[in-house]
């Protein structure tokens, strides 16, 4: 305040009267950590739950099942065919195996190459490079398609186009 301090002792302050019904509680910092504890643990409890509860309707629910399948760069009825009944559909988005779905794919005689996509929530996007026959390969078990790089594709009736090629 800018003035000295008085000498001597101020007199005490009179304290208010305590009452039963105080709004400010008493001062117990052991039982309110055991609240506090409690509390902490109830939280955990409800948050492992609720964390059970979307993790099961995110991997179980139909939301994220594949509905779509978008195929580019196939021409083939056959091929066409083959990868919509590869399994892919009603798979979990989530727990699909892109790895494994692309390599039974590119098992098939007609794919060179192909690359899996995925778009949430219910899409897949499939791109295919597909073997182009060159020339007929004449055996003695049959007529076969071939590609440039000489890998047999399939036999010549059920290649497309096959009319059109030299033997």
């Amino acid at each position: 305040t800018g003035m000295r301090a008085s000498s001597g002792r101020l007199k005490a302050i009179r304290r208010l009267p305590t009452y039963a019904s105080s709004p400010v509680p008493t001062r117990s910092g052991h039982r309110q950590s055991k609240r506090g504890f409690l509390w902490k643990l109830l939280g955990l409890f409800v948050g492992i739950i609720a964390l059970i509860v979307v993790a099961n309707i995110v991997l179980t629910g139909n939301a994220f099942r594949i509905e779509h399948i978008n195929m580019m760069g196939v021409h083939s009825a056959v091929l066409s065919h083959t990868i919509l009944h590869a399994g892919i559909q009603g798979q979990n988005i989530f727990l699909v195996n892109v790895m494994v779905l692309e390599g039974r794919i590119e098992a098939s005689p007609f794919v060179a190459s192909a690359q899996i996509s995925k778009q949430w929530p219910d899409q897949v996007t499939i791109n295919v490079v597909e073997r182009k026959p060159v020339l007929l390969w004449k055996t003695t078990q049959g007529t076969y398609s071939v590609d440039s790089q000489g890998m047999v594709i399939a036999p010549a009736n059920e290649t497309p186009g096959a009319e059109h090629l030299q033997t």
